[in-house]
């Protein structure tokens, strides 16, 4: 079976994508940077479905079925802008990263699942937030996600999220009960590990989400993806020593 590539390129204004490869920042040395990204990239999985339920655009009718009612803003296009104009402003020497904000934003056009103007207006919040971010990180010091209060903010969005948010439930819920626990306990903002323990971290991590969608219980759900969560942060203050 052909691949499409437009199909596959599409995947890269993906949220748990660009959350991933902040993990992956984190992990391999990016410190405060990589940390002050993740936060954004989650706060702005939120704001695109409240801007969404506050727009109420509809899809185009041509698109395949299956997704959300409303398509303004999108939300690749908003993720895929966010990642990269701040990983472009943190260090210019990667600014190419830019490239793929057209790029995706065509995908979700040529693919019927949003209009020019859900990309339009996914790239001016995906903007904003990426400027907003700067300069939280500067007022900050770059302290975003430095200390055990940072815990408060994922245990408020985990909690909100399992018991009142529609869109988002058990795996995001979990996921961010599990960073909340990680901050809790304590990390190191400064970590960089070796390759192999990354790849370790990435294999670890894969298999805890291939068990939730295997698994039917709730409860195991919930625990497998706060698993997630609690490796992704807590696991490489060990690995790193």
């Amino acid at each position: 079976m052909e691949l499409d590539p437009v199909f596959l390129l599409t995947y890269l204004g993906d949220a748990a994508l660009w959350v991933v490869i902040a993990l992956n920042m984190y992990w391999k040395g990016w410190g405060k940077r990589s940390l002050t990204l993740f936060t954004f990239l989650i706060l702005d999985i939120y704001l695109n479905d409240i801007l969404k339920e506050t727009f109420r655009i509809p899809r185009p009718s041509t698109g395949p079925t299956g997704l959300g009612p409303y398509g303004f803003p999108s939300g690749h296009a908003e993720t895929v802008t966010l990642a990269t104009t701040y990983i472009a402003l943190t260090n210019p020497r990667y600014a190419p990263i830019i490239a793929l904000i057209p790029l995706v934003s065509y995908t979700r056009v040529a693919l019927g699942v949003h209009t020019v103007l859900d990309v339009a207006g996914g790239f001016l919040v995906g903007l904003g937030m990426a400027v907003l971010a700067k300069l939280v990180e500067a007022r900050l010091d770059g302290g975003l996600m430095g200390d055990r209060r940072s815990s408060l903010l994922f245990m408020a969005l985990a909690l909100l999220t399992l018991a009142f948010y529609p869109y988002r439930t058990l795996l995001l819920g979990g996921f961010l009960l599990g960073v909340s626990l990680a901050l809790a306990l304590g990390i190191r903002v400064d970590v960089n590990i070796r390759l192999k323990w990354i790849a370790l971290l990435n294999m670890i991590i894969l298999i805890l989400l291939a068990a939730y969608g295997f698994f039917q219980m709730d409860v195991v759900k919930l625990l497998l993806a706060l698993g997630a969560g609690l490796v992704s942060f807590w696991l490489p203050k060990i690995l790193a020593r």
